[in-house]
């Protein structure tokens, strides 16, 4: 990992906390700034905005990992927070719409796949684990231990998130004709009773115990979503975080998915930079045309399908989804089925193609 610094040319003080803060100070001056302009999720878009931005004109300023980890077991809770007894009780009617993500996810998989291996020439492992719609830490670390290009896949998948989150919404705005996440669904919806944070709170620490245990795909995320959708599910509880903590995780999320391109040397990988934002653009067409004919022959709404199927970062689609209001349980576990997925056959299908 890059050394957690702030550019030396600014002369300021290099240690992770205060890094991390003055990130989130621009990070939040950035949501500020788009909410003002009435752009579409303001507090996710606009820092991812104004960190990348930040990133690319030489600023080192860096997310310190204990950031991301605090917002992690939070982002779980709340995704797990729509899983109503309503909603568990219709869980069994989704397989086949989950299949159908999961088809999509091998479709984006082999495409991509083809055209990093046949138009711009990459090896077959950095190929493979470039095309793969699923987590981006997850997809480094296993496809450099099997002889990809760690470099092309953290800039490959950084492209990838941050042009799918932030496509997503503007789509949706124009597809909908009206603003979207301009307001945190949670807002309000909490009671003020202690019990109701000590719910959350214990999700979240039980989510972060868990997944450091467990090791599953997704980690204390998906951990702390299993737990929080018990209890949500089983009518133990109906809390729902409030809506300033709502924006603050998506300021977390824009901040860390704008920090990403901080480091990266753009002279010396142009050629990697060309191919990442090809394949992203490329890829949110196909999403857009997938979500298309999928919700044509279904009862779900577009702005359902195109959630489902975005193969955005599983943390940064869950925040997404919750503040936006629209079907967080399906789409969700949609995004989790995929990446899921992705991770489990990943290492096979890798060692079968590896030359």
């Amino acid at each position: 990992m890059q050394r957690l610094i702030l550019d030396h040319k600014l002369n300021l003080p290099s240690h992770p906390v205060f890094v991390g803060f003055v990130t989130l100070v621009w990070a939040t001056i950035g949501g500020f700034v788009f909410f003002h302009l009435h752009a579409p999720l303001p507090w996710t878009l606009g820092p991812i905005a104004f960190c990348a931005f930040a990133a690319t004109v030489g600023s080192r300023w860096l997310m310190p990992g204990s950031v991301l980890l605090a917002a992690r077991p939070a982002i779980g809770v709340m995704a797990g927070s729509g899983f109503t007894p309503v909603v568990v009780a219709s869980i069994g009617t989704w397989w086949s719409e989950v299949l159908v993500v999961a088809l999509f996810g091998s479709i984006v998989a082999v495409t991509g796949f083809l055209f990093f291996r046949y138009v711009f020439r990459f090896d077959r492992v950095t190929a493979f684990f470039g095309s793969l719609p699923a987590g981006l830490a997850e997809l480094t670390v296993i496809g450099g231990s099997l002889g990809g290009n760690t470099k092309s896949l953290v800039l490959i998948h950084s492209i990838r998130i941050v042009a799918i989150v932030f496509c997503v919404p503007l789509i949706l705005q124009f597809v909908l004709g009206h603003a979207v996440g301009r307001v945190p669904v949670a807002a309000g919806e909490i009671a003020a009773g202690i019990k109701d944070w000590g719910i959350l709170i214990g999700c979240a620490i039980s989510g972060l115990v868990l997944g450091h245990y467990l090791k599953l795909p997704g980690g204390i995320m998906v951990a702390a979503m299993m737990i929080s959708a018990v209890v949500h599910g089983l009518g133990i509880s109906s809390a729902a975080f409030p809506g300033w903590f709502v924006a603050g995780a998506q300021i977390v999320i824009g901040a860390v998915a704008g920090s990403r391109f901080a480091g990266i040397q753009w002279r010396e990988a142009w050629v990697t930079a060309l191919a990442a934002v090809t394949w992203a653009l490329l890829l949110v067409a196909m999403t857009v045309a997938a979500a298309w004919v999928v919700t044509n022959y279904s009862a779900r709404p577009y702005s359902t399908g195109l959630l489902s199927l975005a193969p955005g970062g599983m943390s940064e689609m869950a925040v997404i989804t919750y503040a936006l209001g629209i079907d967080v349980a399906f789409i969700v576990t949609c995004q989790v089925f995929r990446t899921f997925l992705m991770l489990t056959t990943a290492p096979f299908i890798a060692r079968l193609i590896k030359p």
